[in-house]
């Protein structure tokens, strides 16, 4: 019975790991062209829509997978953005986009 949990665990884990890891980290790709990160303390961001579809199945982290995010729209202090996961021979994982809202505190 212990095996079928961690089977469990494995399919429910694995993909809210990525969802969360999407959520926080593609916003942050539309803050490169800008020259700013989320490690600035003036700069202040907000997720407005995230998205993501994932296919099953779904491999584990350890597998190697590999990412590609593009930066569509970044202007008016609204950025979106879209990625995609791909197993080692380049299937696709997950889809997703995102939405979000940025600002640069002055002071």
């Amino acid at each position: 019975m212990e095996g079928n949990g961690e089977a469990l665990r494995g399919r429910v884990l694995h993909p809210a790991a990525l969802a969360y890891a999407l959520d926080y980290g593609l916003l942050g790709t539309a803050l490169l062209p800008h020259g700013l990160t989320y490690l600035m303390r003036r700069v202040q961001a907000a997720s407005l829509g995230p998205r993501c579809l994932v296919l099953p199945p779904f491999p584990r982290w350890t597998t190697g997978c590999s990412t590609r995010w593009t930066v569509p729209a970044a202007a008016g202090a609204r950025g979106f953005t879209e990625g995609s996961l791909f197993t080692r021979d380049g299937a696709l994982v997950a889809s997703t986009a995102q939405e979000g809202l940025v600002w640069v505190r002055q002071s």
